[in-house]
């Protein structure tokens, strides 16, 4: 997942505003399967600025994280996302 997420940031730089929205998406969705739902909202909330209304951040903020619904992989001990310790 981590290096997913380096991915998507590293895409997003080059990526022009105003096209930025479905890295943000993946962004927030990744942060989201982590169990970071307040990181999650705000790559989401990103990517509705860089395009209005952009449907699948919408839909995954109402659905997922206004809700506060958890990912079943963030809440088992077991699949759950292991922060690396510094």
């Amino acid at each position: 997942m981590d290096r997913a997420e380096v991915l998507a940031f590293e895409v997003m730089k080059v990526v022009p505003e105003g096209q930025r929205a479905p890295m943000l998406t993946l962004m927030g969705w990744l942060q989201w399967l982590k169990g970071s739902g307040t990181h999650a909202e705000r790559y989401l909330k990103l990517a509705v600025e860089d395009v209005p209304h952009y449907r699948l951040a919408v839909l995954l903020h109402e659905e997922l994280v206004a809700i506060v619904h958890i990912a079943e992989v963030a809440k088992n001990p077991e699949t759950a996302y292991k922060r690396p310790i510094s």
